[in-house]
């Protein structure tokens, strides 16, 4: 909850005192939806746009206890150049199973 800690209410007063700071519960409630809404609208219009893509599923371990799955879309820009977007990134908890894994993508998707 950095962004409700005074330490950093101070730094951004000190940095610009018009500005006010949202607190993260409504950053979370409606700050963060609406944006989320506006990026995924934006990458399916672009991905539409390109005459073919590639999913990417990494799962990657830190330690015996520590695991991350990741989800990268690959695709041709209008330009002719090969692009990128991470769609996802997340700790994976608990054991992944192929069911678990598909549950996650589905999620994803």
């Amino acid at each position: 909850r950095i962004v409700d800690s005074q330490g950093f209410r101070d730094l951004v007063c000190l940095l610009d005192p018009r500005h006010t700071v949202m607190t993260q519960d409504n950053l979370q409630q409606y700050v963060l939806p609406a944006y989320t809404l506006t990026v995924q609208e934006k990458i399916k219009t672009t991905l539409q746009t390109s005459p073919s893509c590639v999913l990417v599923l990494d799962i990657w371990r830190i330690s015996l206890t520590q695991a991350y799955i990741g989800f990268t879309v690959y695709f041709i820009s209008q330009t002719w150049q090969v692009e990128a977007l991470v769609l996802a990134c997340s700790y994976l908890i608990g054991y992944h199973s192929p069911q678990r894994i598909l549950s996650i993508y589905e999620q994803v998707l």
